[in-house]
């Protein structure tokens, strides 16, 4: 059990083995599941030992793995966990897996004891950008001002501002638009213009579309990403199809897999421009169509059962693959 995990992970020459930190991994994740206390008590004494592996391989899946569900139960254990943390790069690797596992969500259902930790912890670390981020995951969406300061601040290095702008993008928050705008057409970095443009893909303000346009329009080096962008949004897509049409637009700008993806809005106007321009194409059969329609009505409509897909997935998907660090390397991460 977990006594023998405690004495592999001493082994430091394990530590650059391609498969044993995974193996060790799986080994915690079921200690989890099959006793949560034990496994509590067990993960508050790895990280005060703070061996290589579990600190570089399983901590901040152990973040995610908490995380994953939005349970009360597990959130709880992100709490206990984060307090028991000492070290800040412990603390980091711990936030980073939940914020992971959190995923896209806007807001997160916390219980108590985790939002009282973290502000806690932020009182004592006021600057700490990824406590930050995750207090905001977390229902302290005040902190998203401050984050559109931070990010327009040129005296702030990319590590802080890169996360920032993502949540702001993933927030879709409206006062920090005009600041994505700007980042996205005047910084001289790569790494922020490339961060803002995926923060702006959530929005749908008439202005970005407008400026997307634009962009595409003065050859700008994101050009083929912002294409993709535009043809997201069916508004965008007939002012992008527009121009091709004035000739403003060379036709080579737009690949087959964007035409898809147009044909795929279902929209007469900008149906009868492709046929103008590529002709007829070739898209998926309707019952195709139609199977995939089902899933995706599924999936976004329907309560759904964690526990149960959980399940579904170890026994029949994670011999091959893996998912959040679960599962095994054979077939591709999914």
């Amino acid at each position: 059990g977990l006594a023998i995990v405690s004495a592999m992970l001493g082994a430091w020459k394990d530590a650059e083995d391609p498969h044993i930190p995974l193996l060790l991994w799986w080994a915690v994740e079921g200690a989890i599941r099959h006793d949560r206390a034990v496994a509590l008590d067990w993960i508050r004494g790895e990280i005060a030992r703070g061996t290589p592996i579990f600190r570089e391989v399983i901590l901040s899946r152990i973040g995610q793995r908490f995380s994953i569900d939005n349970q009360s139960e597990d959130l709880d254990a992100c709490a206990v966990l984060l307090a028991s943390t000492t070290k800040e790069d412990d603390r980091s690797r711990l936030i980073t897996g939940m914020t992971t596992g959190m995923g896209r969500a806007k807001r997160i259902n916390a219980p108590s004891s985790l939002i009282d930790t973290v502000e806690n912890l932020l009182e004592e670390n006021p600057g700490d950008t990824e406590l930050s981020i995750l207090a905001t995951r977390l229902g302290d969406t005040a902190r998203l001002a401050t984050a559109v300061q931070t990010v327009s601040n040129a005296a702030v290095g990319n590590r802080e501002k890169l996360p920032l702008i993502e949540l702001l993008g993933q927030q879709a928050y409206a006062p920090a638009q005009s600041t994505l705008i700007e980042l996205f057409l005047y910084s001289e970095d790569d790494g922020l213009r490339s961060a803002a443009l995926d923060g702006l893909a959530n929005f749908h303000d008439a202005e970005v579309g407008a400026t997307l346009l634009q962009a595409v329009l003065e050859d700008h080096p994101l050009k083929s990403r912002i294409v993709s962008q535009l043809v997201s949004r069916p508004a965008w897509a007939r002012d992008l199809l527009a121009a091709v049409d004035s000739g403003e637009l060379a036709v080579s700008n737009i690949d087959r897999n964007v035409l898809i993806n147009l044909t795929a809005l279902g929209d007469p106007q900008i149906d009868a421009i492709v046929q103008k321009h590529w002709g007829v194409i070739q898209r998926s059969s309707d019952e195709t169509l139609a199977r995939v329609n089902g899933v995706y009505a599924i999936v976004k409509n329907g309560p759904g059962n964690a526990a149960d897909g959980k399940t579904l997935f170890e026994e029949r998907c994670a011999n091959c693959h893996a998912l959040h660090g679960i599962g095994r390397g054979i077939g591709p991460d999914l």
